[in-house]
């Protein structure tokens, strides 16, 4: 027999599942960050042709731009 839960318990679990949801969505973009960033110094270090390194930066400002948008 599965215990009743009353409506307080109902949108405490809601919140706290939204609340679970906004932090993970969160911590996602700030990982999609650190690692556009880290490419970015990556291919900045790497390529000596400037025109290069800006072609593969407008690259990474557009996958930047997408995670934010998330």
């Amino acid at each position: 027999m599965r215990p009743s839960t009353d409506g307080n318990q109902q949108k405490r679990l809601q919140a706290a599942f939204a609340d679970n949801e906004r932090t993970s969505v969160r911590l996602g973009g700030l990982v999609r960050a650190t690692a556009t960033l880290v490419i970015a110094i990556w291919v900045a270090i790497e390529n000596a042709d400037w025109e290069r390194s800006l072609w593969y930066g407008g690259w990474i400002l557009l996958f930047s731009a997408v995670g934010l948008l998330l």
